[in-house]
C-alpha cells in the first residue's frame, strides 16, 4: 500500500456566494443589525475537524464523545481534501461510494459554516430542531452572541457539495425555493 499525502497546511476558502437570507415577514428583533459579511476564512485539519464535530452532535454531547468525533472527522479530512492552502479535494474521494462523497460533503459543509459564523463573532448552541421540530423548514444552527447578543438567536444552514455542476446560482435558487414556498 503507497503512502498517503496528508493535509497539513491551512487552507484559505474565499465565499463569494454569501446572501443574506430575504426574510418573508418583519424581523423578531428590529435592532438586531447583522455583521459584515467576510470574504474569506482561514482554517486547518484541526480546527475544521472540531466544527464538524460540533455540528455531529447537541450541545449536552460529553467531551468524550465530541474527541472521538473530532479524531475521526480530522482523521477523514486528512485524507479526502489535499494538502495546500486551496481547498480542493485528494484523489482518493473517488474511491468513495455515491452515499459516503454526499455524507462527507454535508459534514464539511457543516464544518465550513461552524467556522464561517465564529468568524462573524457568534458561538456555537446547537442544532436547529431542539428550537422546534414542527418548524418547517427551518435551519440546521442555532448560534449565540456577536451581534445577536440580547436579541436571541442567530439560525444558519449548511450547504455541502462536491459536485462539478454546482454553482452559488444553484445553490442560492434552491435555498429561495426552500424558504420563500
Amino acid at each position: 500500500m503507497s503512502k498517503l499525502a496528508l493535509w497539513a497546511a491551512d487552507k484559505t476558502v474565499a465565499l463569494t456566494g454569501q446572501r443574506r437570507h430575504l426574510h418573508k415577514s418583519a424581523m423578531v428583533a428590529p435592532a438586531f443589525t447583522a455583521p459584515v459579511l467576510v470574504p474569506q476564512i482561514r482554517f486547518g485539519p484541526t480546527a475544521l475537524a472540531a466544527a464538524t464535530a460540533r455540528t455531529a452532535t447537541l450541545r449536552n454531547a460529553p467531551p468524550a464523545l465530541l474527541a472521538h468525533m473530532k479524531d475521526s472527522a480530522l482523521s477523514e479530512a486528512q485524507v479526502l481534501l489535499a494538502d495546500g492552502p486551496g481547498f480542493e479535494l485528494s484523489d482518493l474521494i473517488s474511491c468513495l461510494a455515491d452515499n459516503e462523497r454526499t455524507h462527507f460533503a454535508s459534514r464539511v459543509g457543516a464544518g465550513i459554516i461552524d467556522l464561517y459564523m465564529n468568524a462573524l463573532g457568534y458561538g456555537w448552541r446547537d442544532n436547529a430542531a431542539c428550537l422546534s421540530s414542527s418548524l418547517e423548514p427551518h435551519a440546521d444552527f442555532l448560534y449565540y452572541g456577536g451581534t445577536a447578543l440580547g436579541h436571541g438567536v442567530v439560525l444558519a444552514e449548511a450547504r455541502g457539495s462536491f459536485a462539478a455542476n454546482a454553482s452559488d446560482a444553484k445553490m442560492a435558487s434552491e435555498a429561495q425555493r426552500k424558504y420563500l414556498r
